[in-house]
């Protein structure tokens, strides 16, 4: 089993935490949390939740409850009940008396007769057969049947095609592509994309889309505590959590995920999705309610190879750092991609096997990244405008972790230049951001030895945020323990004593 310690600094704080054997990959988000809801099975709705708790709060569901207190996410919906929804999303409340619906088969003696009338005299509902005219309001709503509802019903501009593979001469594939180009679906699987036409719409499924749609979703995004985003193991879809373990949902469907990082303002999070059929794999970014799903990469044009670094996001969220392969290449090489997936640019020519460790300039104009292999190798800084590539503390072979200061003027990195044959000692160093001034902050030849070998393991550097002291872990005696050292001065603090036992290497 091995046991890892990470650190974060928070304002003046160090807070630690450990990541499990498990390999499960995590990140937070800014703060968001749901009211909390009247409904007894509001678990049962995954990534639907929010949107059911937004509309319940809008008193839209009122009436259409599967039984009192149940609203039964994961049941189709009713053509009936969408007919409700929609009038009342559409007119903010429940239509004034009048003349009953022109269709056959709707009892004018039903409460939401009316509703279906209101929703054929603005042309949404057309019904489902004529001679008579007939609306099967006890019927369920396919997906396709539902994006020409949700198009003529907020007049959603037509689109080109979306790239679904199974919508080709349905008759409802110019709402499907008008739905997809609003960002009101992201279909329901990707690698190829599918948007599953004859599908049945689950309720839960239908706040979400409605919620889309109607612009309801930014309040919603209002009222929120933190979530976390991660995925189950390395090839499992994204899931999302409140910060108390409460509500896992997943975000995708039926992708092999890994990786997910929030974007700054916590609105997206993005990803990347493998193929194990042809070693390569795709970027992909997903708004924090599951929609909006948009392929940043395509494939074998810009793929990254299977085993690629996380890619990062920008500090303002505009663009992301990966580690790519052009086309016909085996080659790694750093590219930036705009987050709307344009813009997309080649930074180096390395001609590199390995690039590690990709980290932006906290001014965004910068990007620090390792080239080479094992725990490292040389550090080099690449300007994202000009492309001009700076190689840092030239003559440390084996370096690695590299991380900006606060203000963007030093770099701190490990490197294990003084290991020899006999010992294996990794250090902290700090070095000016155009590769001058380079400084060794500890020194592990002074550390006690594990047997008759030299034996520090000084790894992952990590700013304070005002620039005076890098935290970093180190297991000198085989005990995983985090120390702060003063970047000024030099001064070593040992601020956990074998607290936490490191099985492995980290």
């Amino acid at each position: 089993m091995i046991v890892r310690l990470s650190v974060v600094w928070l304002g003046g704080l160090l807070v630690g935490g450990l990541t499990g054997p498990s390999g499960v990959a995590s990140a937070v988000s800014e703060p968001e949390s749901l009211q909390s809801s009247g409904y007894s099975d509001i678990g049962e709705a995954g990534s639907h939740q929010g949107a059911v708790e937004i509309l319940r709060s809008e008193g839209l569901f009122d009436g259409t409850e599967c039984e009192p207190g149940w609203f039964c996410p994961n049941e189709p919906v009713q053509r009936w009940v969408m007919a409700v929804w929609l009038v009342r999303i559409l007119d903010g409340g429940d239509p004034i008396l009048g003349a009953g619906s022109r269709f056959s088969d709707v009892d004018q003696n039903q409460w939401w007769d009316k509703h279906v009338a209101r929703l054929a005299a603005l042309d949404i509902a057309r019904g489902c057969a004529t001679n008579p005219d007939r609306y099967c309001p006890n019927e369920s709503v396919t997906r396709a049947q539902m994006a020409s509802f949700l198009k003529r019903a907020f007049d959603l501009a037509s689109a080109p095609s979306a790239g679904f593979v199974d919508v080709g001469g349905n008759t409802h594939e110019a709402s499907i592509d008008a739905l997809f180009a609003a960002g009101v679906t992201v279909g329901c699987a990707t690698s190829p994309m599918q948007y599953c036409p004859n599908r049945l719409v689950s309720r839960g499924e239908m706040a979400t889309f409605l919620v889309r749609a109607s612009g309801l979703e930014a309040a919603g995004k209002a009222s929120t505590t933190g979530r976390i985003s991660f995925t189950r193991d390395r090839y499992s879809e994204v899931m999302v959590m409140e910060v108390d373990g409460s509500n896992p949902r997943p975000l995708t469907e039926d992708v092999s995920s890994s990786d997910p990082a929030w974007s700054p303002d916590g609105t997206q999070i993005l990803f990347t999705s493998q193929s194990y059929s042809d070693f390569h794999s795709e970027l992909f970014v997903v708004n924090s309610d599951g929609g909006g799903l948009r392929q940043l990469t395509r494939d074998h044009v810009d793929s990254l190879p299977v085993w690629s670094p996380p890619a990062v996001w920008s500090p303002d969220g505009n663009r992301i750092a990966y580690v790519g392969q052009d086309q016909g290449h085996e080659d790694n090489e750093v590219f930036v991609v705009g987050a709307d997936g344009n813009n997309r640019r080649q930074l180096t020519n390395l001609d590199s096997r390995s690039v590690e460790d990709l980290q932006w300039s906290p001014d965004g104009n910068r990007v620090v990244f390792t080239e080479g292999s094992g725990y490292g190798g040389d550090i080099y800084v690449v300007d994202t405008h000009s492309e001009k590539l700076a190689r840092l503390a030239s003559g440390n072979p084996e370096a690695g972790r590299p991380a900006w200061s606060p203000d963007g003027t030093r770099i701190a990195f490990q490197s294990d230049r003084l290991s020899d044959a006999s010992a294996s000692l990794i250090d902290i160093y700090v070095v000016d951001a155009d590769g001058t001034n380079l400084q060794q902050l500890t020194h592990s030849s002074d550390l006690q030895k594990r047997g008759n070998r030299p034996y520090s393991d000084q790894r992952l550097p990590t700013w304070s945020p005002d620039g005076s002291r890098i935290a970093f872990q180190d297991d000198r005696d085989g005990d995983l323990d985090i120390f702060v050292v003063d970047v000024e001065t030099g001064t070593l603090t040992q601020l956990t004593h074998n607290d936490y036992v490191d099985y492995g290497p980290v």
